[in-house]
């Protein structure tokens, strides 16, 4: 698999970039929408739907608006992504810049990051609150089990590279 994520060239290593960070982008725009909102006046008391009455219209733009847009903004960042990787594939011959692993971690730590938003965003008490939570909590371990594996596949490979 990781042949094939290192293996892509042009449009196609932008287009895999791009899907790797989309959810770092959503993750970021989510956090940047919230912590405005809590700017306001008063907006820092509430939480659930009387957040979501009074404080989110104050932004203009719901989640879907915010996500839409954080997705076009991780373009050029892809594109600078995708061009740092294959330089680095031209000074690092047989070494993979891109693993599963690493998309997994990634994935995993933002996903954790957009339910503790939302988390914060329900009722005290709620079951909806403890779901997200628990769930954010559980991501964060698949994420730390990811990054162990990714740190043990980066060593097996260094082990194994011939010495010059």
């Amino acid at each position: 698999m990781d042949s094939w994520l290192n293996g892509q060239v042009g449009w196609r290593r932008v287009a895999l970039t791009w899907l790797v960070f989309c959810p770092m982008g959503v993750t970021f725009g989510s956090l940047t929408q919230a912590s405005i909102a809590l700017q306001h006046p008063g907006c820092e008391q509430l939480a659930g739907d009387r957040f979501i009455q009074k404080c989110e219209p104050r932004l203009g733009a719901g989640f879907l608006v915010v996500a839409a847009l954080s997705v076009l903004a991780v373009v050029p960042f892809a594109v600078l992504l995708a061009v740092l990787q294959r330089r680095w594939a031209r000074r690092n011959p047989g070494r993979p810049f891109l693993s599963w692993c690493r998309i997994a971690f990634v994935w995993c730590l933002s996903a954790a990051g957009l339910l503790s938003t939302f988390s914060d965003q329900q009722q005290y008490g709620s079951g909806t609150r403890q779901s997200l939570s628990l769930s954010a909590g559980l991501l964060l371990v698949a994420a730390a089990v990811f990054f162990l594996l990714e740190m043990r596949r980066r060593r097996s490979t260094r082990m194994d590279a011939p010495r010059h």
